[in-house]
């Protein structure tokens, strides 16, 4: 009786279980895939070819990696919403299901924004301090204390 029910448990929440593994794989390498398949729109925007920028080819590279990531992203998406209905039709309680299944989807895409603002507030951080570099340094040659 006990190796029957230890079976069936087995059977009906290794879905779950794999649908949290799965988020956890998806929250460490899914940043790590959107970033390389951004990389076609990257070299369109900012080709070393071009000797000014043009504003046009900086558009089609931002629309061409936001087409790709969002592709990429929404492939993911329905691989949870397929898992996750073939978990409901195994086990007869839902309501635990979708929610996993949301924070699955959410999860990742929250720490790749995370991430990005991260990124985008260390490089603001990297140009304030060189201007303030350059500005010490026209003080300095103007004569005047900073």
């Amino acid at each position: 009786m006990r190796n029957k029910f230890y079976l069936n448990f087995n059977l009906k929440n290794m879905r779950i279980f794999l649908l949290i593994i799965f988020g956890i794989m998806a929250r460490l390498f899914l940043p790590l895939i959107l970033t390389a398949v951004s990389l076609p729109g990257r070299y369109i925007a900012f080709s070393k070819k071009q000797k000014e920028d043009n504003k046009i080819k900086i558009v089609m590279g931002i629309i061409v990696s936001f087409i790709l990531q969002y592709g990429i992203y929404l492939i993911y998406l329905i691989f949870v919403i397929d898992w996750t209905k073939k978990a409901i039709l195994e086990q007869t309680n839902q309501f635990i299901i979708w929610p996993i299944a949301f924070l699955i989807v959410i999860i990742p895409l929250w720490s790749f924004l995370n991430t990005f603002r991260e990124q985008v507030e260390k490089e603001k951080s990297i140009l304030n301090d060189k201007e303030e570099k350059d500005k010490k340094i026209w003080m300095e040659i103007v004569g005047t204390k900073y």
